[in-house]
């Protein structure tokens, strides 16, 4: 069953690692949600532009294994730099 969770990019305690060479379709960072809690997030697709900016992240998919499996991404991004900005993974 997928959930969906809201969060934020926690760039502070870890690194986002996103390598299009060795897989263009897979891109790692670290979320912490409402209740404080931080799991590593896995999306399926490539880096969003600007993913950095976001204030908070509406995440879509499955823990699996500790790890949030992420199928779709909506970015809330503060207003000087872009509207909202939505990624959608690639299928398995």
């Amino acid at each position: 069953k997928e959930f969906q969770i809201i969060g934020k990019l926690d760039t502070i305690n870890h690194q986002m690692h996103y390598d299009p060479i060795q897989d263009a379709n897979r891109f790692e960072f670290y979320a912490t949600d409402e209740s404080g809690k931080t799991n590593k997030v896995i999306f399926s697709g490539t880096k969003p532009q600007d993913f950095e900016r976001s204030e908070k992240l509406t995440m879509t998919g499955k823990m699996i294994n500790g790890e949030f499996q992420c199928s779709k991404i909506l970015m809330k991004c503060p207003s000087k730099y872009n509207t909202d900005q939505v990624a959608i993974g690639n299928p398995s």
